[in-house]
């Protein structure tokens, strides 16, 4: 197998995915303990599904991250973040 390419059960694949989003309206709310917390969000999900983050930018009003990662399953990067900083700033 070449360098650089993962395998499943049935294909060998090597992807690269680009995600940008960012708060509603743009609002810059990401910065200090937020913007840290969302990085250690989105490093835990990736080591949880086995994906490696080889960029990973937080801006105030937008997120940018490149993952790589399976062909199955990637909602899990962009759901779950959200969901967790608005339980730690709810709370």
């Amino acid at each position: 197998m070449v360098a650089g390419y993962q395998t499943n059960r049935g294909a060998a694949y090597s992807l690269s995915y680009h995600i940008v989003w960012c708060p509603e309206h743009r609002r810059p709310v990401l910065v200090g303990s937020v913007a840290d917390r969302l990085r250690d969000l989105i490093g835990h999900k990736c080591d949880e599904h086995g994906w490696s983050v080889p960029a990973l930018e937080v801006m105030p009003d937008h997120v940018h991250l490149v993952v790589r990662a399976g062909p199955d399953r990637l909602a899990f990067v962009c759901g779950e973040p959200a969901q967790g900083l608005y339980v730690a700033d709810v709370a």
